[in-house]
């Protein structure tokens, strides 16, 4: 059998200039230098958890998982896109659940905002 030299490519300069072997370099560092250290900076800081209740007349429907996201406007807008997601259900099944209310609380259980079913959707004419 005979043994060929087979010519590998080397990577450009700018990938290998002043840099540490892969192995020698965590999974976590790796991926933060990719993306200018932005990982290390998001890593750190943990999102609030929101918690979504349904309100109706008929009583609570607590959301006992809530939600990780960066802002108390995130969870306003993830409430409205959840009413409509409900109504739009109930409407198929013939019923109206537009008086209901989505209250968002905190995890101290306190209520940050309340979206109203009603002033999820846009009335036309």
């Amino acid at each position: 059998m005979c043994e060929r030299e087979v010519a590998v490519p080397r990577p450009p300069a700018f990938l290998t200039k002043d840099r540490p072997p892969l192995a020698s370099r965590g999974a976590s560092e790796d991926a933060a230098s990719a993306y200018g250290g932005m990982l290390s900076l998001t890593s750190k800081v943990p999102m609030p958890r929101y918690y979504f209740n349904i309100i109706a007349g008929d009583g609570i429907r607590e959301d006992l998982e809530g939600t990780e996201l960066p802002s108390l406007e995130d969870a306003r807008l993830e409430a409205i896109e959840d009413a409509r997601a409900l109504m739009s259900d109930a409407i198929l099944l013939g019923q109206d659940i537009s008086s209901r209310r989505l209250e968002i609380c905190n995890e101290a259980g306190d209520v940050l905002l309340t979206v109203l079913f009603k002033n999820a959707i846009k009335p036309v004419a």
